[in-house]
């Protein structure tokens, strides 16, 4: 038999490994095949969106006469955004994945809700990119969870509140929920970044090492007129009591905290987990009345409980309005780090500046009361045999990346009847008070602590 046209061996037809060969070369260069086509097949779907683009962009150029019908701008800082599309669209995917992942784990949301605030920033994304250019929204992510700049985040969302203002009635309430769901996006970004698990006490250290003239300066991205004495009243971001409250109980479920010298986790994470199966959450009933009661303090000497506030106003020159229960408005103002003076609260980067803080050194409550927080100490003992399991050092504070292993190697003993009861009279006996505070401030007292 002579072997196929084209194809030379290197050794006689009538050797035994010749069919073997045959039969592996045939086969070779079926998987050639098959791989050419697989990449044919991409690069053709993707110039056909390239030019689905393109011809898109030339019949709007072209034809319309319609001030609605604007062509898509292509931003400056993305040369080769309508290139890259195709991949810019895969990596949007798998962070809207990701979102309604966290959305139902972290934020505790059914799947459908979650499905449908997905369904929100997609709508949104395509609004955002037209009016910014091609890709703009996708950067806002890259910028953000890059180096923590904000700038695309508060021309974001000063676009969304010019929007709504703007909005004929019938299309306020699809911009109101694309709002509430960019809220809850913000909130997802600073937490994946690990914004919200940073402690006082390290960023300030942080803050101290850092040259005052190094440290960058966040100004937003489009400039916003200034009134005539000044001051910049646009208003940035607007959140309701909800959404506030949605914000601030993510902060206080993941701030998990560890004070050498108390010798006692309050790991605020695994807490959420233990209670989550149980019949009543007292974990969650707790931090909700801590929450209703936080003190916050305002222009004039007010002293206002969170529970009376409707609305947050973040404006441009970085203060920030109240609107209380009964529509009265009053400006927020905030401890300094000694917590002797009051200050105007400056939140220039929206809410991100407001911190949550506790009123009495959550370190000296736990110190004083150790001998009689059980529940604490035992899951503290449990940590650090943990830790020696599985042989390395970890960050006590540093929840987010041993909760979920910990929670499953000891579950037996923390998803349980007893050790809930033990950690629900702990709680009972810390009676922790909370303040809102300018973040800078609350590095500071930190620190100083």
């Amino acid at each position: 038999m002579e072997p196929p046209e084209g194809i030379v061996f290197a050794f006689a037809p009538d050797e035994p490994r010749y069919y073997e060969r045959v039969k592996a070369v045939l086969a070779d260069l079926h998987n050639a095949v098959e791989l050419y086509r697989e990449f044919a097949t991409t690069y053709k779907a993707a110039m056909k969106k390239y030019l689905a683009y393109k011809d898109a962009e030339e019949t709007v150029q072209g034809t319309s006469t319609s001030p609605q019908k604007v062509s898509p701008k292509v931003d400056a800082n993305v040369p080769d955004a309508v290139k890259n599309k195709v991949n810019i669209d895969e990596e949007f995917k798998k962070t809207i994945q990701r979102f309604g992942k966290w959305l139902i784990e972290e934020a505790s949301l059914k799947k459908s809700s979650a499905n449908q605030y997905k369904t929100y920033i997609r709508k949104l994304r395509s609004a955002v990119d037209e009016q910014f250019g091609l890709g703009w929204f996708e950067l806002l992510l890259l910028d953000y969870l890059k180096d923590l700049s904000e700038d695309k985040l508060i021309q974001c969302s000063a676009y969304i509140e010019d929007s709504i203002r703007n909005a004929p009635k019938s299309g306020r309430k699809a911009w109101n929920d694309w709002r509430s769901a960019f809220h809850r996006f913000e909130e997802f970004l600073h937490d994946i970044a690990d914004v919200y698990n940073w402690d006082a006490e390290t960023l300030g250290e942080e803050l101290a090492k850092e040259p005052e003239t190094k440290r960058r300066k966040i100004k937003p991205a489009k400039p916003i007129p200034e009134k005539e004495d000044g001051k910049n009243d646009a208003v940035i971001a607007t959140y309701t009591h909800s959404e506030l409250t949605r914000a601030f109980m993510g902060r206080l479920k993941t701030q998990s905290r560890y004070y050498p010298k108390s010798g006692l986790l309050f790991p605020t994470r695994l807490l959420t987990k233990i209670f989550k199966h149980s019949k009543r959450n007292i974990w969650i009933e707790w931090l909700k009345s801590d929450l209703k009661d936080m003190l916050l303090l305002a222009k004039g000497g007010l002293r206002i409980s969170f529970s009376d506030v409707k609305q947050f106003e973040f404006h441009g020159d970085g203060t920030v309005l109240i609107t209380k229960s009964d529509g009265a408005t009053v400006i927020m103002m905030t401890h300094t780090a000694d917590g002797k003076n009051i200050i105007i609260e400056q939140a220039k980067r929206g809410l991100r500046d407001v911190s949550i803080d506790h009123v009495k050194s959550l370190e000296g409550v736990l110190r004083r009361k150790k001998d009689s927080l059980s529940g604490l100490r035992q899951i503290t003992e449990l940590f650090f045999e943990f830790e020696k399991s599985v042989g390395c050092k970890l960050n006590p504070r540093a929840e987010k990346d041993w909760a979920n292993d910990f929670y499953r190697q000891y579950r037996h003993i923390l998803d349980t009847d007893e050790m809930r009861d033990l950690v629900v009279s702990d709680l009972k006996s810390l009676e922790l008070e909370y303040e809102l505070m300018d973040t800078r401030e609350n590095a500071k007292k930190g620190k100083r602590i």
